[in-house]
């Protein structure tokens, strides 16, 4: 009685339901809970999807089987997955009831033969027996006969963290953070592990919480077993300036469980733009940063032709500003017409490193001006300093001046003859106030441009 009094309101709602030529209406339910761990473990959430497979070959379950075509195409079905809603339809957590039924309207498939698989979290698959559904409207209980492989260890936690894995605070673009719930078996070691990003240098925290729940960093509605995880200090929080880069550091809870890992750092520094400029024999290559703490030295790396290395080409030393600073190096150990890929890391003076996770592209080639103009000043906005690009098309007076939001004249760093060719000035604009300021070029009696830049302080 207890399973017509499950699916007979279901029923009666598909007897009434339109059903055009349907071949089989099949309601499937299953009242044994499906849970994250072969033998016990908590009962699977509802976020998890049961996929319907056809045992098309009638060998059981194989890799060969495919899911039914779904839509209004011969022989197809009006769906091939569904969730794990036993907690909502049944009161049951980790169970499930088709609602609507499985339906394939035109035909039905020979061998009708089918099976369900639920493969949550990448560890465990669970498999139901297989069943052969009948023209009609039936109903299939599918409590019994389920199977269950382990996929892999899931005791086997190793936690390769990168930046973007991470969640940069765009109040603080040197301020990152990460949480994950992770499962824990009784006196087994997680390791966490960083590969791009310097545990020490900016300093930053590590801290675990039992569970994952509305109280712990994670903030997950999942009531999952709690473990009580600690680093190897003994206690539940790591101060990642202890470790020196390419650090493995291990933890453990003495009971099986689900605890939340929560990661809070701030880097040495605040990464801004990263550029490259191709020239005759020669490629410009300017950055800038927001933000500099504890910082040695910057390196730029070069790939160029089929060479698969990147090779160290400079050392800029660091300027550790606060406020950030602005940096320039002019590669002239090029070859016009090819192509030469750069990266760039910081170098902290811990010896941890900050790869920037940008590569700038450039093919040098020989300038040949056409027309006269000014171009964008790079880094834009900058503090205190920023270059301006100007090309002249043949021998002129050139006046570049630099005015405030007022109109009102507060530099003029170019005012004399130019030869034809692209020319760059540097305007250190540290007696400025930060704003808005237009610069403005004129070339003899031809041209005349002006542009917008923003000093930050």
């Amino acid at each position: 009685m207890k399973k017509l009094q499950l699916i007979a309101p279901l029923a009666i709602l598909l007897l009434f339901a339109s059903t055009g030529n349907a071949q089989f209406n099949a309601i499937l339910y299953n009242l044994t809970p499906l849970t994250d761990l072969c033998t016990a473990g908590n009962p699977l959430p509802s976020s998890c999807l049961v996929a319907i497979y056809w045992d098309n070959d009638a060998n059981g379950p194989d890799t060969d089987d495919p899911q039914p075509p779904v839509g209004d195409c011969y022989a197809c079905a009006n769906y091939v997955s569904f969730p794990l809603n036993g907690e909502e339809m049944l009161g049951i957590p980790g169970t499930f009831m088709t609602d609507p039924a499985f339906t394939i309207v035109t035909t039905t498939p020979n061998p009708s033969r089918y099976y369900l698989r639920v493969n949550c979290n990448a560890a465990l698959l669970w498999t139901s027996r297989v069943f052969t559904i009948q023209n009609g409207l039936n109903e299939y209980d599918l409590s019994e006969g389920w199977s269950c492989l382990q996929l892999d260890d899931p005791c086997d936690n190793y936690f390769n963290i990168s930046y973007e894995d991470m969640t940069q605070d765009p109040n603080n673009h040197r301020h990152y953070t990460y949480s994950a719930c992770i499962e824990f078996c009784a006196d087994q070691p997680a390791y966490l592990h960083s590969f791009d990003f310097p545990l020490g240098g900016g300093g930053g925290i590590a801290t675990l919480t039992p569970g994952c729940g509305t109280e712990s960093p994670c903030n997950s509605d999942e009531n999952l077993t709690y473990a009580y995880p600690l680093w190897e200090n003994g206690t539940n929080t790591v101060m990642l300036h202890d470790y020196s880069w390419d650090t493995w550091i291990p933890m453990e809870s003495p009971v099986s469980g689900w605890a939340c890992m929560y990661i809070d750092i701030v880097l040495p520094v605040s990464q801004g733009s990263f550029d490259a400029i191709a020239g005759d024999e020669r490629v410009s290559l300017n950055w800038n940063t927001l933000a500099e703490t504890a910082v040695d030295y910057f390196v730029i790396s070069r790939q160029s032709g089929f060479a698969p290395a990147f090779i160290p080409v400079a050392e800029i030393p660091a300027e550790n500003s606060p406020s950030g600073a602005s940096y320039s190096f002019v590669d002239r150990n090029v070859t016009n017409g090819e192509t030469y890929i750069y990266r760039l890391k910081t170098v902290n003076i811990d010896g941890s490193i900050q790869e920037w996770g940008v590569e700038v592209t450039a093919t040098p080639h020989a300038e040949i001006i056409t027309e006269y103009a000014l171009h964008q000043n790079y880094p834009n906005p900058f503090n205190p300093a920023t270059r301006i690009e100007f090309d002249v098309l043949e021998d002129n007076p050139v006046t570049l001046q630099v005015f405030n939001v007022n109109g009102r004249l507060v530099a003029t760093p170019v005012n004399g003859n130019y030869p034809a060719g692209r020319h760059t000035i540097t305007l250190d604009a540290a007696g400025l106030s930060a704003g808005v300021y237009f610069y403005t070029v004129r070339i003899g009696d031809d041209f005349t441009s002006t542009r917008k830049m923003l000093l930050l302080k």
